[in-house]
């Protein structure tokens, strides 16, 4: 599939096109030449978000007012934000909106893999991204549960009269009990079937703990009504969570035994496995991005991990030099 990108005053860009007609293509150059700016580009025009910043204003190149986005391929994407905070999306020329979650693209980022490894909350928000991706009724569940947690804050900290703070979140409980009966099951079931395709091709594992494991609604609505009463005592919001993920290699926890190449295979199956249920489930094919991903790996593992993918993906490798691979590709160097 052949792609077009047109940048306009983004990052260090003022004036830029771009053309890539290989499944797989290099962005090399020196530090600060603007490759991680390119792969950031095309996410952002698929998400209307970045990775690597909380605030698109960030990437409007210096003293100008806004930047814009172009990509062309099967569509016609273009994406425009001022400094303003105002977005303007467009597919072919016709006014649109992001989803939260776009399964057709994915980026496996160097600094978001150590936070996977190293923080238990960024473990949890990647893998309940990656579930998103595939499930949009968990997206909405799980939106759903963090408003409720919003508003048990609210009360919690509030005012009001003890008897009233226990009715207010009481007209809660079955749905937050409902949705996390849910997530709590999909979480289960995805990590049970990550674990069986994972099993075939290492020896990784992913242990989910849940405190939520075989309750029904009642029983966790029980849960979630004594730790409120804990909470109200306290005039202190305990926390969210309730389960935790423990990374495994050979019986041992990889974040204590683990190689550094170790960490990178584990965090690129868990994608690949999304991935590819998606591609085939989903009758797509996602544009996979990797940023500064490969460097510390040999040629051999980064080969290995590559040759997962087939044609039918279109991958964007950014670092500082290409490496010969086996696979068509091209090569842009800035």
């Amino acid at each position: 599939m052949s792609f077009l990108l047109n940048l306009f005053n983004f990052r260090l860009f003022d004036k830029k096109q771009f053309v890539f007609d290989k499944p797989i293509i290099f962005i090399t150059g020196k530090n600060q030449s603007g490759k991680s700016s390119i792969v950031e580009s095309i996410y952002i025009i698929k998400t209307g978000r970045s990775f690597r910043t909380n605030s698109l204003n960030n990437c409007i190149k210096e003293k100008e007012k806004f930047f814009s986005i172009e990509l062309k391929n099967k569509d016609n994407e273009k994406l425009i934000y001022n400094d303003q905070g105002i977005k303007s999306y467009f597919i072919n020329d016709e006014k649109s909106k992001h989803d939260l979650v776009n399964p057709n693209i994915f980026i496996l980022y160097n600094k978001n893999l150590f936070n996977f490894i190293f923080q238990t909350d960024f473990r949890r928000r990647t893998i309940d991204e990656l579930i998103s991706s595939y499930d949009k009724k968990y997206l909405f569940y799980l939106l759903h549960c963090k408003k409720i947690v919003e508003k048990k804050k609210e009360i919690i900290y509030s005012n009001i009269d003890y008897n009233t703070k226990k009715n207010l979140y009481f007209n809660l409980l079955k749905s937050f009990a409902e949705y996390t009966k849910y997530i709590n099951e999909k979480r289960r079931e995805m990590i049970n079937q990550f674990d069986d395709f994972i099993f075939k091709n290492s020896s990784y594992k992913i242990i989910y703990q849940s405190k939520f494991d075989n309750l029904n609604t009642d029983k966790i609505i029980e849960f979630y009504d004594s730790n409120f009463q804990i909470e109200i005592e306290q005039k202190k919001y305990l926390g969210p969570h309730n389960d935790y993920y423990i990374l495994i290699e050979k019986g041992k926890k990889l974040i204590e035994n683990g190689a550094t190449s170790d960490f990178y295979k584990f965090y690129f199956l868990l994608f690949y496995f999304f991935i590819n249920k998606i591609k085939i489930e989903q009758n797509t094919n996602p544009i996979i991005l990797f940023d500064d991903f490969f460097l510390p790996l040999d040629l051999s593992s980064t080969n290995n991990l590559i040759s997962y993918f087939d044609n039918d993906f279109t991958i964007f490798i950014s670092q500082h030099d290409s490496f010969k691979i086996e696979k068509d590709y091209c090569e842009i160097r800035l």
